[in-house]
């Protein structure tokens, strides 16, 4: 769904747009950057990244798409895949400095992506995902939209809270450590 920026007019993608807290004024990107980096007296210019395919450790082809942000700690760079026409399955993204080259920044970023896309938490057995055993399970948490409880993203694939706890039940008696990540950290 497209939106209008208050600001420049543009019609741009709902997510890549910010509200401000302000004034309640929707910002495209390219407005939010100009006015953080005009309050904070810091060069940034937006840089627009063409989309990239990558292929994932069960063959299956996703493509990225990205966007570059100024944020109060440093320049952000996200990679999201669409779904549905909004951010969704494989995210990641990195954040250094202001003074950070904004293309090795990418570079980081794409090499972050290339691991996640080697990773694999799943397997497929008799007819279901379960997890990879034993391992380290890679994911995110989201909103469950209609739900009581979260959804859980995990090598890109959607799980409903309940789904995820009937995986993790085949571990019974087994100790587990939860580690909370930020997206841009890595773990």
């Amino acid at each position: 769904m497209k939106v209008i920026c208050d600001y420049c007019g543009a019609k741009v993608p709902k997510y890549e747009t910010v509200i401000s807290p302000e004034d309640g004024k929707r910002h495209c990107f390219n407005c939010f950057n100009k006015k953080i980096s005009q309050e904070l007296g810091i060069d940034f210019e937006a840089v627009n990244f063409d989309p990239i395919t990558l292929e994932d450790s069960y063959g299956g082809k996703h493509t990225f798409h990205f966007r570059s942000l100024l944020v109060p700690t440093g320049k952000l760079i996200e990679a999201f895949e669409l779904k549905d026409g909004e951010p969704g399955g494989y995210m990641s993204g990195v954040l250094d400095g202001f003074s950070c080259d904004i293309s090795d920044l990418k570079i980081k970023l794409l090499n972050r992506l290339q691991r996640l896309m080697k990773h694999k938490s799943l397997k497929m057995l008799h007819g279901s995902w379960t997890l990879v055993s034993p391992g380290i399970i890679r994911g995110r948490i989201e909103y469950g939209f209609g739900e009581d409880s979260p959804t859980v993203i995990i090598d890109g694939k959607y799980f409903t809270w309940d789904e995820f706890g009937r995986m993790i039940t085949s571990y019974e008696g087994w100790q587990f450590r939860l580690k909370m990540v930020d997206k841009t950290d890595e773990d």
